[in-house]
């Protein structure tokens, strides 16, 4: 902790050390003194932000999380420069979606006003995996021709029908997510893209599976394909070592949709147990047939806490926020379909989209938050911590001031204040009449606040405040974008009006 007095007493020679002399001293670097108290407080209050959400370590590690299997290497933070604070540096070939992911831990997590840049460093090796066709894409049915790949990317396209080349040009894949080509003339379809293709044959007067897909609850199985027109037969088949047999029985018409997709037929199979299979479906009196294969593991497991979610702290009359990292919660063999945020006090409130926590609390306490994540499959898993509201701060005293205004000057010929008095409170003029080169602007700051570009004409000050000005002549108040052309800065003291 600063101690002023015992400062002001080493800067003076023992025998000017008297009560008098170290009275006025004090006066003058009164507002030195708050402001390394607040700098002191400003230190700890980071220290504080920094152990629970800015720590490079950890922040390098959610990083690296939400990347996982994009590749070998991993992320990792340097510091900063004069333009930024910290640097990411990642491997090349990473889709925008991850690169957003690691933008958004970023965001969530990064000290306030910190500044950061993404770098791309080409020394990584990336991990590869060969482009795949969509289960049950492509399909070519009486009115269209459906086709889907497993990964997302630009990938060259190209449909040839009947001998003629319709499409050869580059889509944009998302992956999973199926494109339609129009087209109930055909009956012979080839599709390339990039580096897979297949050969289709439409027979029309019969119909034609377009997919087929599944849905399980527990031990319950459906078998659905999507049919332009006819009867369809369904089995399902054990592989690689599960016992299970099946001979081809009619499948019901019914409508389902899975992840999207529409089915309209289906047929139920009350009891599979896990293992590997292979599903069939044809049109019914045809030999050709379509086909999915399917592996179910053992019994569903819960989600489980990946981060653990450090206590939290706000006050009375105080916005208050807290946001959630992406990977809190990770389900070993599923998806996190949502979070409930419950025992936190009114009025704050849970934003699921942003899974942020935030509001101006009003009563003061302290609170156990509780955080519970429901997987796909219904599984729960909790975690908790303690938000601690204090108290408002209780306004501070002014004092009533005692002898004249006094001001401290730094280079006057750029900022010189004058106190100026009316009916009892004060205001600040600056009389240097430094003259503003062309193209540059004035920026004053007041004690520690945003800059104005002008000294407010108000009487506003009380006998017995502080007040320190700086003076900025620059193109901007930004220190890293440009050098500034002139400063000046005083130290005033307002005592009795005068």
């Amino acid at each position: 902790m600063f101690d002023l007095v015992a400062f002001i007493a080493q800067l003076l020679p023992p025998y000017k050390r008297t009560t008098t002399n170290k009275g006025f001293v004090q006066i003058l670097f009164a507002p030195i003194g708050t402001l390394l108290l607040a700098i002191e407080a400003l230190r700890v209050k980071l220290l504080i932000e920094a152990r629970s959400t800015g720590q490079v370590l950890i922040l390098q590690e959610l990083c690296n999380r939400v990347a996982f299997g994009a590749a070998v290497d991993r992320i990792y933070l340097l510091d900063g420069n004069t333009t930024v604070d910290f640097q990411v540096v990642i491997p090349p070939g990473l889709s925008e979606s991850v690169v957003s992911n690691i933008r958004g831990v970023l965001d969530a997590h990064k000290q306030a006003g910190k500044r950061y840049t993404i770098q791309v460093d080409a020394d990584y090796d990336v991990i590869t995996t060969p482009l795949a066709w969509e289960p049950g894409y492509p399909t070519l049915s009486s009115t269209k021709l459906t086709w889907a790949v497993d990964q997302s990317g630009s990938f060259h396209t190209v449909v040839v029908a009947d001998g003629e080349t319709v499409i050869d040009q580059s889509f944009n894949y998302l992956d999973g997510v199926p494109l339609e080509y129009a087209n109930n003339t055909a009956t012979n379809v080839s599709i390339t893209v990039g580096p897979v293709s297949a050969t289709l044959t439409r027979n029309v007067a019969s119909g034609v599976i377009n997919r087929i897909g599944y849905l399980r609850s527990g031990n319950l199985v459906m078998i659905l394909p999507n049919v332009d027109l006819g009867t369809v037969e369904v089995k399902l088949v054990g592989i690689n070592g599960t016992n299970f047999s099946d001979s081809y029985q009619d499948a019901s018409v019914a409508n389902n949709t899975v992840s999207g997709v529409t089915y309209n037929r289906q047929r139920v199979y009350p009891t599979v147990p896990n293992g590997q299979y292979r599903a069939y479906a044809r049109i019914k009196g045809q030999t050709q047939e379509t086909t999915v294969d399917i592996t179910w593991a053992g019994a569903n497991q819960p989600p489980i806490v990946s981060y653990q979610l450090p206590d939290v702290s706000g006050k009375v009359g105080v916005p208050f926020s807290t946001t959630f990292p992406l990977n809190t919660f990770t389900d070993p063999d599923g998806t996190i379909a949502s979070i409930a945020v419950s025992g936190y006090p009114s009025p704050l409130g849970y934003t699921s989209g942003s899974r942020t926590l935030a509001g101006t609390p009003t009563t003061a306490g302290t609170y156990t938050v509780y955080v519970t994540a429901t997987d796909n499959q219904g599984a729960t898993v909790q975690d908790s911590f303690v938000l601690t509201i204090a108290a408002a701060d209780a306004p501070d005293p002014i004092p009533s001031g005692t002898g004249t205004s006094n001001v401290v000057y730094y280079n006057s010929n750029v900022l010189k204040c004058e106190v100026q008095w009316s009916n009892g409170k004060a205001r600040v003029v600056d009389t240097s009449g430094y003259v503003v080169p062309s193209g540059k602007n004035v920026y004053y700051f007041l004690s520690g606040s945003p800059y104005v570009n002008s000294l407010s004409t108000d009487y506003e000050y009380l006998p017995g405040q502080t007040l320190t000005v700086w003076k900025v002549v620059a193109v901007s108040p930004d220190r890293f974008a440009n050098a500034f052309v002139a400063t000046g800065f005083n130290i005033i003291y307002f005592g009795q009006p005068e």
